[in-house]
């Protein structure tokens, strides 16, 4: 019978393909590795260039959203102010009315009484 060798690191050989097969499975476990870390890392940098967007969204939403209320409130005191105006010459030309017909009353009062004057004066000559 012939004897057989016992297999040993040294002699098997599937010992030098198990080596290569284990190099390119360290590979791919560090290359997987750093595609993970980096998908990782970008899904982070998305995730706070969205927060940065939607805080700048809501930063310039409520920037509108001021500037809009000042512009109604100014637009509101403008009105206010016009309104006011407005009632003022209107009852400056309430009174500026009321003297005129009160000149031309006292005028046409005159005017009565001295043509009454005049008839009684008259009737006396």
């Amino acid at each position: 019978m012939a004897r057989r060798a016992r297999l040993n690191d040294e002699n098997n050989p599937l010992s030098k393909s198990d080596n290569v097969l284990a190099g390119y499975e360290q590979a791919s476990k560090s290359t997987s590795q750093q595609v993970n870390k980096s998908i990782s890392q970008e899904a982070d940098s998305e995730s706070k260039s969205s927060t940065t967007k939607k805080a700048k969204t809501t930063r310039s939403t409520r920037k509108k959203a001021t500037s809009q209320q000042a512009n109604k409130l100014k637009s509101q005191k403008a009105d206010k102010s016009t309104s006011q105006e407005d009632k003022l010459s209107t009852g400056q030309d309430t009174a500026d009315e009321v003297n005129a017909d009160s000149k031309s009353a006292s005028q046409q009062v005159d005017k009565s009484r001295s043509q009454k004057a005049d008839l009684s004066a008259s009737q006396e000559d």
